[in-house]
Parts: C-alpha cells; structure tokens; sequence
C-alpha cells in the first residue's frame, strides 16, 4: 500500500541542523547523511506500516538508519505518513512527544 508522506518543518529543520553539523567535522558527511535520511523517509511511501508501534495510544513509528544513529519519528493517519521528528537516537523521548 503506497501513501503519501508529509515532513513537518520541524523535521526537515531537525535534519539541516544535523547535515550542518556532520559538515562541519567532515567535508562531504553532511551530504552523506541526507542522502541517506532522504531514503529512509522515501521508503516509507511503500514501507511505513513494516515498523513496529513504538508508542500504541500515540500511534508513533519510527524507522533508524545504519550508517547514521538517528530515528526517523513518523505516524500514519488514513493514507498519509507525517514525519514528525528527525532526532539523535540519544535523545529522550519527550523531544518528540512535544511535536505531536
């Protein structure tokens, strides 16, 4: 079943500080690391309902990537995926929670 994904401002500004960051350490990473969260997040056009429910009452997903310790925080309402966060996998919890 393919749907449609929608990326919150919030999410595409979580990912360009991030690529920021990786670019300042190593030229080129930041870019890397953008390609790779772009993949993941088009993935979920045919794959968002392969993740597990990581919160059932909230009905929040998220996808990680490989190469990059980041989670991609997403929830599925009718036929829409939204991108709700794109945070470190450090990051506790309540950094998406406040986004919903």
């Amino acid at each position: 079943m393919s749907v449609t994904v929608y990326i919150r401002p919030e999410a595409l500004a979580d990912l360009e500080a991030a690529a920021e960051w990786y670019e300042e350490r190593v030229p080129g990473l930041g870019t890397e690391y953008v390609r790779a969260m772009r993949a993941a997040i088009t993935s979920l056009a045919e794959g968002a309902y392969h993740h597990h429910l990581r919160n059932r009452r909230l009905r929040v997903r998220w996808i990680c990537t490989r190469r990059f310790p980041y989670r991609i925080v997403y929830r599925i309402d009718d036929a829409r995926v939204t991108v709700l966060a794109v945070l470190h996998a450090a990051r506790h919890d309540r950094e998406w929670r406040r986004r919903l």
